[in-house]
């Protein structure tokens, strides 16, 4: 179970986060692979693109785009995993806008 924080880029211009976890078997390096993306336009849109190893050799996809309003809770369902999501406003840090306009100044 993991969670993150991001700005949500328009539509047009996704930032894909890429999900390597869990633990692996000789044949992969990663048990649950993937890729997620949140943008937004008039709604939050999730993407995901996630394939888990299962124990037989067998492997389960989930590949689900879903538009969302924040704080509402969706659940991405497969047979063999499901995914729970919820997209929320983060109060971000003063400190934190600070040193990252410092950064987007530097050459």
């Amino acid at each position: 179970m993991g969670s993150w924080h991001q700005p949500l880029p328009p539509r047009d211009a996704p930032e894909p986060l890429i999900l390597l976890a869990a633990e692996a078997d000789d044949q992969r390096r990663f048990a649950l692979e993937g890729v997620f993306e949140a943008t937004i336009s008039r709604f939050i849109h999730l993407s995901t693109q996630l394939q888990w190893q299962q124990p037989d050799g067998g492997i389960a996809l989930l590949a689900e785009r879903r538009p969302m309003r924040s704080g509402e809770l969706h659940y991405l369902d497969h047979p063999a995993f499901g995914v729970v999501a919820r997209a929320e406003a983060v109060a971000v840090p003063a400190e934190l806008q600070r040193r990252v306009a410092e950064v987007d100044a530097e050459p």
